[in-house]
């Protein structure tokens, strides 16, 4: 079995710095219905039509991926409450995520709407993220 970050490093150098946090932060993360986007099937298509070791199917690449994409760690999954209604963050709060952030786990999952009879429901994040945020959330 090839080591994962060796994958991750040589499709790293393959399409640079800027596709690839941007590829990474779009893979999704769980295989249910969803697929890459047309752009990241080509990018992928690509990089292994020239590494064909390194060839994965979608639930590969999934898993490959489930990483932060600013801090390179494997995602944690954890169950938070479901808040049923409308929630809306700061915009200020969303650009603070982003940038500093950006995979740290919100505190509960917004129904926005929809009919969810879960009580709790699972999210991905960086362990690394959710430090920073606590940080910054402890100097304001």
């Amino acid at each position: 079995m090839v080591d994962p970050a060796e994958i991750r490093s040589a499709f790293h150098n393959f399409v640079g710095d800027e596709r690839y946090r941007k590829f990474v932060s779009m893979v999704p993360l769980a295989t249910d219905g969803t697929r890459l986007r047309f752009w990241q099937e080509h990018a992928w298509e690509s990089f292994t039509a020239e590494h064909p070791q390194f060839t994965l199917d979608f639930a590969g690449i999934v898993e490959l991926f489930r990483i932060c994409h600013l801090h390179g760690n494997p995602l944690t999954q954890r169950l938070v409450p479901v808040q049923h209604g409308c929630v809306d963050f700061a915009p200020e709060y969303w650009q603070t995520r982003n940038e500093f952030h950006p995979c740290s786990p919100l505190p509960f999952i917004s129904t926005e709407g929809r009919d969810i009879a879960e009580t709790e429901l699972p999210i991905w994040f960086c362990a690394e993220c959710e430090q920073i945020e606590l940080s910054r959330q402890r100097q304001t």
